[in-house]
């Protein structure tokens, strides 16, 4: 059964919200406009509607619908969830203590996760050298927690499976795919190779991932350049 969030994005396009708030152009098969939060004379700030999220380099902020419009309504995360929840025609159904536990569980994975792609980063001189020369600066790189996600198909899985948490929870969150066409069912990592963008609600909570190919990029033609957890 789909989540309220997953309805929200299902039945919501992120061109169409955001450019119910500014004034968006095409830009190949991206969008574009000024940054609504910060000044700027150039349009640095751009929506993705293949991958349903927007970011700015000028300012680096960045996320999906929810996030969106939490920055710009100036709402926590319920707030957000409840106004795009009726421009969508959905009812919320507030979650019991169960749920609220659940939450909390699949966060604190993703916690995980988020340490496990820094700790990565910081060892692989190559991939940091790569962003410096993207022209972020090693402050940045810190304040924006990014991390990387090694080119093996189960370094986070192992982490997890040592630190005591569940595949089958990590896999609702998509940080790890489940194999199961051999009828042994296995788990493995789903970013692989990739620099790893957290994303943030308003909150400073850690919602979930974007990663960029950066390892083998050649090779991996038939993958997404980015892929969202």
């Amino acid at each position: 059964m789909s989540t309220p969030v997953e309805k929200i994005k299902e039945r919501l396009d992120i061109v169409d919200i955001i450019g119910s708030y500014i004034k968006l152009e095409k830009a190949g098969v991206n969008y574009r406009s000024r940054c609504p939060f910060h000044n700027e004379k150039t349009p640095s700030f751009f929506v993705s509607p293949s991958r349903q999220s927007y970011h700015c380099f000028g300012c680096d902020r960045g996320g999906d619908i929810i996030s969106f419009v939490q920055e710009i309504e100036g709402l926590d995360f319920k707030g957000a969830l409840e106004l795009l929840a009726d421009k969508a025609g959905i009812n919320l159904v507030y979650k019991n203590s169960k749920e609220i536990s659940e939450v909390a569980k699949l966060t604190k994975i993703l916690e995980i996760a988020l340490k496990f792609y820094q700790q990565k980063l910081k060892i692989n001189d190559q991939a940091i050298k790569y962003l410096l020369q993207r022209g972020l600066k090693k402050e940045t790189i810190e304040n924006f927690s990014l991390g990387y996600a090694p080119l093996e198909w189960r370094s986070l899985t192992n982490h997890l499976i040592d630190a005591g948490f569940s595949l089958a929870d990590a896999e609702k969150i998509g940080l790890v795919i489940k194999n199961d066409k051999r009828g042994d069912i296995s788990f493995y990592d789903r970013f692989r190779g990739r620099l790893m963008f957290p994303l943030f609600d308003c909150n400073g909570k850690i919602v979930g991932f974007s990663g960029r190919i950066y390892d083998d990029e050649k090779n991996r033609t038939t993958e997404g350049k980015y892929i969202n957890s």
